[in-house]
């Protein structure tokens, strides 16, 4: 469970920045903070950066957050 919780925050993140409901939008954030955390902490922020980039167009310059 807790590995599709993981892999499941890249469509999350997707979702996130399609969607237009402001509680839809809270509530993924509130549910994906944890694993976002995580995947930018070493040694995960390299794969967690690289999986986020496939579902969602993150700029790398500045410092990774999905959420805005």
């Amino acid at each position: 469970m807790l590995m599709i919780y993981v892999v499941s925050s890249g469509p999350a993140m997707w979702l996130h920045a399609r969607i237009t409901n402001p509680r839809m939008k809270t509530t993924l954030y509130v549910i994906y903070t944890p694993v976002v955390v995580l995947i930018n902490q070493p040694p995960f922020n390299g794969v967690g950066a690289w999986w986020v980039y496939q579902w969602v167009d993150v700029p790398e310059s500045r410092t990774w957050l999905p959420f805005e």
